[in-house]
């Protein structure tokens, strides 16, 4: 009984180092990382210690954008490889991307929680390189000016709050209340 209590003392093993090992979130997509870092959280989870209630996560791809949760997230065996999206122009969260492709907002294999639960909650979504397709768009400062209060117009509703745009850096910010 003493060698299998010294095992678990020291190297973890037993069904508390699984377990905890099980709660850490997963993100191993190229160019994506989160604060707090993964590594973190995993660290967290093999201490014991709650991902039940997360402030202030965020999860970024570099050159794509960002989202940054406005309320704790519960983190505890999140896929964030599967459930969330962030290329150029596009930002999903628990929506499959195969039924999305098509046009559906069928949730397919991705389970998504009740609003206010795990990552369905208020956030603040950031994308990057977002202009517009034809340069005659940016020709004169109406042009711009007409541009950036379209992307207003197509971000209110459905959950969402536009938050600015700007034609010049790319960068368009809104708030969405749940996925």
């Amino acid at each position: 009984a003493d060698y299998h209590d010294f095992h678990d003392q020291v190297l973890g093993g037993g069904s508390g180092g699984v377990n905890s090992r099980g709660l850490a979130p997963r993100l191993t997509k190229a160019g994506y990382s989160t604060t707090p870092p993964i590594a973190t959280l995993e660290r967290m989870a093999e201490e014991g210690l709650d991902l039940s209630a997360v402030p202030n996560f965020a999860i970024f791809h570099e050159g794509m954008g960002s989202i940054r949760w406005m309320a704790p997230v519960d983190l505890r065996g999140a896929d964030l490889d599967k459930d969330v999206v962030i290329e150029k122009g596009f930002v999903s969260v628990y929506e499959n991307p195969e039924t999305a492709s098509v046009g559906s907002n069928d949730d397919g294999d991705a389970a998504k929680p009740p609003v206010g639960l795990k990552l369905n909650v208020p956030a603040l979504v950031t994308l990057e390189g977002v202009y517009p397709s034809k340069s005659s768009h940016m020709a004169t400062p109406a042009k711009r000016k007409a541009w950036e209060e379209k992307v207003a117009k197509k971000t209110t509703g459905n959950g969402t709050e536009f938050v600015g745009y700007s034609v010049d850096s790319g960068v368009w910010k809104f708030k969405t209340q749940h996925w």
